[in-house]
């Protein structure tokens, strides 16, 4: 951002937005649009219909191959893209990495987790470690040397399955950049979870 800011020059900043919908219930069809948001206007008016720019729309059967992201490239390079957020699926689709069922799939850290039998089959657990419990970080240069490790033996490396199209623009850094998807990691994952389990214990203690 120093050296954005140190240009003297007049730019926007934006933020990505993508996520796919099927078309219907019945279809692997879906809809991926491609959103931009300007982070110089207010944040009231940031999300607004009338302020956020469709910046393109792909319609695949499943997930696209999201690399036809490089048209945008020369759009992007006029201004600024600075920051992403996708849901799980979707960070793990553009990014080219692990989905989060997968080893090494959290985007900020390397822990490994674990993997845990289940009624209906294993399910990925990260458990808490009180000696350790940031776990090593993912770094910019860590996630390159992954990457190189990834490319040259084709196989995946610390969840770097690919190589990523935004990781080839000049402000914007996969790890640093790409935000945690705070409704569905929170609110409608470790809280829901809080709450459900904290339902079952009243209900218990009702019962008692």
């Amino acid at each position: 951002m120093e050296e954005i800011i140190g240009s003297n020059q007049k730019f926007f900043t934006f933020l990505i937005k993508t996520d796919g919908i099927e078309m219907c219930n019945k279809s692997d069809n879906s809809i991926w649009p491609m959103i931009l948001v300007i982070n110089e206007i207010p944040l009231e008016q940031r999300i607004s219909f009338d302020n956020i720019i469709i910046a393109g729309l792909s319609v695949a059967n499943g997930k696209p191959n999201l690399n036809g992201l490089i048209w945008m490239k020369a759009f992007i390079n006029m201004q600024i893209l600075i920051a992403g957020v996708f849901d799980k699926p979707a960070r793990s689709c553009v990014l080219n990495f692990t989905s989060s069922t997968g080893y090494f799939s959290c985007l900020k850290c390397l822990q490994k987790g674990e993997r845990v039998e289940t009624e209906l089959g294993t399910t990925q657990t990260y458990p808490f470690y009180s000696k350790y419990p940031d776990g090593p970080k993912r770094t910019s240069e860590n996630s390159k040397q992954h990457l190189n490790e990834c490319l040259e033996s084709s196989k995946k490396c610390y969840g770097v399955k690919d190589k990523s199209i935004l990781g080839d623009l000049k402000y914007y850094c996969p790890v640093q950049s790409t935000s945690i998807d705070s409704m569905h990691t929170f609110f409608l994952g470790v809280v829901k979870i809080f709450l459900i389990i904290g339902s079952i214990i009243l209900k218990q203690s009702l019962i008692r």
